[in-house]
């Protein structure tokens, strides 16, 4: 009887598992809990936060650095122009004595042209939102006719959101910038 119990038992295991197993398939309950839900949203908003964080930093790097590439270039259309020997229109008949950079704190500059005893301003730029030129920087840059020369080195420093760079004119003209 024992024996015949436990085929019994068997056969009705064998019978019942497949039905179990379409049971807890189609009809168990499923989804997210609420706690594993809110750790989801709680970990996208964190890493959201730093990703943030970092845009914004190189965003304001990014504009530091693209400002001062942009007053490079003007140092470097001066010295060009000078060393050219590139005269305007304006000049007339005065003769070149050369080009300019001027400076005015807190965010303009102007390339300008020297004819004679007169100063011609050829561009005008603003830095970029938020950067500004520094205090202690140098006012005016003058690059000699024909030999690109600086009459007073000085160094430029554009500042912003955090950033600075620091621009260096020599003597002898040569531009640098870190």
């Amino acid at each position: 009887m024992l024996k015949k119990l436990s085929k019994l038992n068997l056969l009705f295991s064998i019978l019942r598992s497949p039905l179990s197993v379409l049971r807890s398939r189609f009809f168990a309950p499923s989804g997210f809990t609420l706690i594993e839900v809110i750790l989801v949203f709680a970990v996208l908003g964190i890493v959201s936060a730093a990703s943030f964080a970092s845009f914004s930093s190189y965003t304001k790097s990014q504009s530091v650095q693209s400002t001062a590439s942009a007053f490079v270039g003007t140092l470097q259309t001066a010295k060009s122009k000078s060393l050219t020997q590139s005269k305007p229109a304006q000049c007339g008949a005065a003769p070149l004595r050369g080009y300019r950079v001027t400076v005015s704190i807190p965010s303009t500059y102007r390339l300008e042209v020297s004819c004679g005893n007169n100063f011609f301003t050829l561009d005008t730029r603003t830095l970029s939102s938020g950067v500004i030129f520094a205090s202690g920087s140098a006012g005016q840059i003058f690059f000699e006719v024909a030999t690109g020369i600086v009459n007073v080195p000085g160094t430029i420093i554009i500042t912003g959101g955090g950033k600075t760079k620091t621009i260096t004119i020599s003597k002898t003209g040569n531009i640098t910038g870190n």
